[in-house]
């Protein structure tokens, strides 16, 4: 696993996860009576005073977002596999059947994670990693050494 593209896929599922299912992992709320409760809605007209939101997916969630975007677009296995490891809440072994059943293939575990890696791969190709100015990322210094 590349450490960087991890935890930027994380980010970016946390995201996803919000979106689809309102799971208030640190982002806005969308549910109604949550709205009301924090003084969001005018009980007398009904009607929801306005809080603008910017964009949700924002620094790392947003870029992987644009990487799985752009051209050439992620293969199918790959784009399933961000989705059930990075949006998906459970078990190993249930993702790597969920994509099996997608996919109507037959997936083993080692596969799947073998699919983890590429995946990694081909967003890191995509993702800017930072490095702190004056400071050496890791893999230079072993190729230095």
């Amino acid at each position: 696993m590349i450490d960087y593209v991890d935890e930027a896929c994380k980010s970016w599922g946390r995201c996803t996860r919000w979106i689809l299912t309102d799971t208030n992992e640190g982002y806005p709320s969308m549910d109604s009576l949550r709205k009301a409760r924090e003084g969001f809605m005018d009980a007398g007209s009904r009607n929801l005073l306005v809080r603008e939101y910017g964009e949700v997916r924002l620094a790392t969630a947003l870029e992987v977002a644009r990487a799985v975007a752009q051209q050439p677009l992620l293969p199918e296995p790959l784009q399933a596999t961000l989705w059930a490891q990075y949006v998906v809440l459970c078990r190993a072994r249930e993702r790597a059947n969920a994509v099996s059943r997608y996919l109507h293939i037959t997936l083993s575990l080692p596969e799947y994670w073998r699919n983890v890696d590429r995946l990694h791969y081909f967003l890191a190709a995509r993702l800017v990693c930072e490095v702190p100015q004056g400071a050496q990322s890791q893999q230079f210094q072993q190729l230095s050494a």
